[in-house]
């Protein structure tokens, strides 16, 4: 009789500790599938350090159902403000620029001009002069599949990806800045970043290299954390000691990623931010990172904006807000 007692006794706490799962958890259909894309991305310190640039598409409101199921939530952008802002590094003077996005944008270390990836993956050049762009936008790759372009500290050569095999091979690749369309084929690899003028870091498999124009490759170090899973972009702090590494966090979750800090020898690698994207070191002080902070699934009043962080993890504090973002709930 006892043991009949028993049995019903842990069947009613089978029982309650089911029900509070379905509370705590509720039918949320296709909720590992939601990928949304941030509406503050991709920030570019100007080599002053003066102001960051950002693609910006404003969100308006978001409308949960009563169990605030992301999978079925509606999101109403501002798509009429749609476009390419600058902000000061206090947080003030956040304005609109350019009436469109700049896709793997990067300025000139003069600072007076910035090149960036159409949709199309067509290379363009934007002249920057007197804190404004020029309206005119010259194209500089010859193709529609190249990305990833960043300037020699020079601003005199242009290395580039390939993502699309057509006739050329796939990987990185190296044009004069003048003579663009006649390129050289560099090494098999993505995310390329200027260690000096002849020496550039790139992104192999699951692994950082660097390689000098006229020798052969060679590998610095593995990443060899599992959290690591897929290496997404690299960036260096211009004294070439600092990595800042963008990496999906799970092989099975591609809008999870988190970022890493790892000195360029490959020691003390260390967690820099989790939930986060899109780095970017400042020229001028060596010490800030901007970034989006950003799973990828949910966006609140924190989640899908810009913030600021010492290279060493500290001070860090929000840059840019959803100053007018509504958050709704259906009866």
């Amino acid at each position: 009789m006892r043991s009949f007692r028993v049995f019903h006794f842990i069947l009613f706490l089978l029982y309650i500790s089911c029900h509070e799962e379905s509370e705590k958890l509720p039918d949320c259909p296709g909720i590992n599938e939601v990928i949304l894309s941030s509406p503050y991305q991709d920030p570019l310190w100007h080599p002053s350090g003066d102001f960051i640039g950002f693609n910006y598409t404003p969100l308006k409101r978001i409308i949960y159902d009563k169990n605030k199921c992301l999978s079925t939530a509606e999101y109403e952008y501002d798509f009429s403000s749609r476009g390419y802002y600058f902000i000061s590094p206090d947080g003030t003077n956040q304005r609109m620029v350019l009436p469109f996005h700049l896709n793997d944008a990067c300025w000139s270390n003069s600072g007076d001009f910035i090149v960036f990836s159409k949709d199309d993956g067509t290379i363009c050049k934007i002249k920057f002069e007197n804190n404004a762009f020029e309206e005119n936008v010259t194209q500089i790759s010859a193709g529609e599949r190249f990305w990833e372009a960043v300037l020699s500290p020079g601003d005199d050569q242009i290395a580039y990806v390939n993502r699309i095999q057509i006739t050329d091979q796939v990987g990185i690749w190296i044009s004069d800045l003048n003579t663009a369309p006649e390129r050289e084929y560099f090494v098999f690899g993505g995310s390329p970043q200027w260690l000096n003028s002849t020496t550039i870091l790139y992104i192999g498999v699951q692994s950082i290299w660097k390689k000098e124009i006229g020798f052969e490759e060679r590998k610095l170090f593995d990443v060899i954390d599992p959290s690591l899973y897929v290496l997404n972009s690299i960036r260096v702090n211009t004294i070439g000691e600092k990595l800042i590494i963008d990496a999906l966090s799970n092989s099975l979750d591609i809008s999870g990623r988190n970022l890493w800090s790892v000195n360029i020898d490959g020691s003390d690698l260390q967690l820099f931010h989790p939930d986060a994207q899109s780095p970017s070191i400042s020229n001028s002080t060596e010490t800030l990172v901007a970034f989006t902070a950003f799973d990828g699934k949910e966006i609140d009043h924190e989640s899908g904006t810009i913030w600021l962080k010492n290279i060493d993890g500290s001070n860090e504090r929000q840059l840019t807000f959803h100053d007018d973002l509504q958050i709704e709930f259906k009866e």
